[in-house]
């Protein structure tokens, strides 16, 4: 687990295209290591606590630098977002050093995750729920070239487009 805690301290200096490609592949690899690390914190001796402490501490390291938010911590809710959950009641109850380390990072990640909006898909009204799914889809048919109906990004036809002043075609 050392190497993948050097890793993720590694990931976390390295250029933004790189820490965007390891949020689309390895996310997980940065979850596994989270999770054995609370585990350890909650179960082992002075020792053992120390180690983990040092992997959390990689892992907090690469999430604030990540381009990520509460939408992608919702999609990897069960491999980051459960050990992040964990580890931040840990920190709330547990009055030692190492709770206080971890303590500092952790609630700053809160914070910037809380600032930002729910996802889509926990919106608790269906009207919003649907409304804001409908506008994800757009945005993602957008961004991938398919023009629908009357979108503002369908090329309008020549013959009807008319000049932003309203001035006639010959002065």
């Amino acid at each position: 687990w050392r190497s993948v805690a050097l890793l993720l301290v590694y990931l976390s200096r390295s250029p933004r295209t790189c820490r965007a490609a390891f949020v689309a592949e390895g996310f997980p690899l940065l979850g596994a290591l989270l999770q054995e690390g609370v585990a350890a914190l909650e179960a082992s001796e002075a020792k053992e606590r120390h180690e983990a402490g040092m992997w959390i501490l990689a892992c907090l390291m690469c999430l604030q630098s990540l381009p990520l938010g509460r939408a992608t911590l919702w999609e990897h809710r069960a491999s980051v977002g459960k050990p992040f959950d964990r580890l931040h009641k840990w920190c709330g109850k547990e009055h030692s050093a190492l709770a206080a380390e971890l303590r500092a990072p952790t609630s700053a990640l809160c914070r910037r995750w809380k600032k930002q909006p729910k996802p889509a898909s926990q919106e608790q009204s269906p009207e919003q729920k649907a409304l804001r799914r409908k506008v994800v889809e757009m945005i993602s048919q957008g961004l991938l070239g398919i023009v629908c109906g009357n979108s503002p990004a369908s090329p309008a036809p020549v013959s009807v487009a008319k000049s932003p002043g309203g001035l006639p075609p010959t002065l």
